[in-house]
């Protein structure tokens, strides 16, 4: 919301209602259609189901992220034998607005690779929401180091310039923000000064 909100270059103080908050899409639809509010977020199967109307605004893709371990067990062999039944599908259609193309597709894991990160958490916090209004407001800035919003994060924090160099200066590589931030990281071990090593985890074997 704040993002559409943005871009139409709309105060979200000017919007009636705006901090007033539902903790279900079926509680939005509920809140419309008993006529509490004009309008509310929410998807097109709980709009139904309370009888209200519904305008499309944007689509949103879910995957499930699954350690292997997990994934290769008994416990999970019910879920995924669900969400790729035929039977399943046709429900998830009947209740509208859910594109099902793909539903129960597998991508394809990546070999576990051992690795290591340096991490130099700055002490100055970078609201993600303000992040992405900066984003936009700088016309879609793209990043050098492939995150595209490290130019809006610096742009809107640049106290975190500072914190980037100190790695840089420490370990002799450019540093890239995760996220929209404020941790910067590097590849390589260089502990010491505040940095905290983090390495990459290899799946759990069961045992038996």
């Amino acid at each position: 919301l704040d993002h559409m909100l943005e871009r139409a270059g709309l105060p979200a103080e000017q919007i009636h209602g705006y901090e007033r908050e539902e903790y279900t899409h079926l509680a939005v639809a509920a809140t419309v259609a008993a006529g509490q509010a004009d309008v509310g977020l929410g998807v097109l199967s709980a709009a139904r189901a309370m009888g209200a109307d519904f305008v499309p605004v944007t689509t949103e893709r879910y995957d499930l992220v699954v350690p292997r371990e997990f994934y290769e067990s008994e416990l999970l062999r019910p879920l995924l034998f669900l969400i790729r039944s035929e039977e399943f599908r046709r429900q998830v259609d009947a209740l509208g607005g859910y594109d099902t193309a793909g539903m129960g597709e597998v991508v394809e894991p990546l070999p576990f690779e051992e690795r290591a990160f340096t991490l130099l958490i700055p002490s100055v916090t970078c609201p993600t929401p303000a992040v992405y209004r900066r984003w936009d407001d700088l016309d879609g800035p793209i990043g050098d180091r492939g995150n595209d919003l490290e130019p809006a994060a610096v742009d809107l924090v640049p106290e975190l310039v500072r914190w980037r160099d100190e790695l840089a200066d420490a370990t002799g590589q450019r540093p890239r923000l995760a996220g929209s931030g404020s941790t910067w990281f590097v590849e390589g071990e260089y502990p010491g000064g505040g940095r905290q090593v983090v390495r990459t985890v290899p799946p759990l074997v069961p045992s038996g």
